[in-house]
């Protein structure tokens, strides 16, 4: 008796460190129309809060972006193509984006930027995306 409480006490321990793992999100972005600036990216957890945030240089018109040590859980991720390094999205007239911008799922907007939750995807696993930038 005291064998299987034992190895049931194994068996909780053991599936609790599995749902606890964290993973890692790898994020391929395309179209990007000039090397010029930097990449401005970031992952959210599900109350929009951002989890990490990076800056890349950009080679070729696309990067490549790996998140580590991300707990699973419900996440987003969103970037803008900063051209001119002033740390922002800089828009024109009537808020139109001058510089190009990307969201997980290749989520769109209508007048304006796409909900969160349109956003939103389930990581449980290493997972890897590839996003296309979006330019007016």
């Amino acid at each position: 008796m005291k064998t299987i409480l034992n190895l049931f006490i194994v068996s909780i321990l053991a599936s609790s460190f599995a749902f606890s793992q964290n993973v890692s999100v790898t994020v391929v972005i395309e179209d990007l129309r000039t090397d010029e600036g930097t990449l401005l990216i970031q992952i959210l957890n599900e109350k929009e809060e951002p989890v990490q945030k990076k800056s890349v240089e950009i080679k070729e018109g696309r990067i490549l972006v790996i998140f580590d040590e991300v707990p699973a859980g419900k996440y987003a991720v969103s970037y803008i193509h900063d051209e001119n390094s002033n740390d922002e999205l800089d828009a024109g007239m009537m808020g139109i984006p001058k510089e190009g911008y990307g969201f997980s799922n290749d989520a769109r907007g209508f007048m304006g930027p796409p909900s969160f939750k349109d956003q939103i995807f389930e990581l449980a696993t290493d997972t890897s995306m590839t996003l296309k930038t979006k330019y007016w």
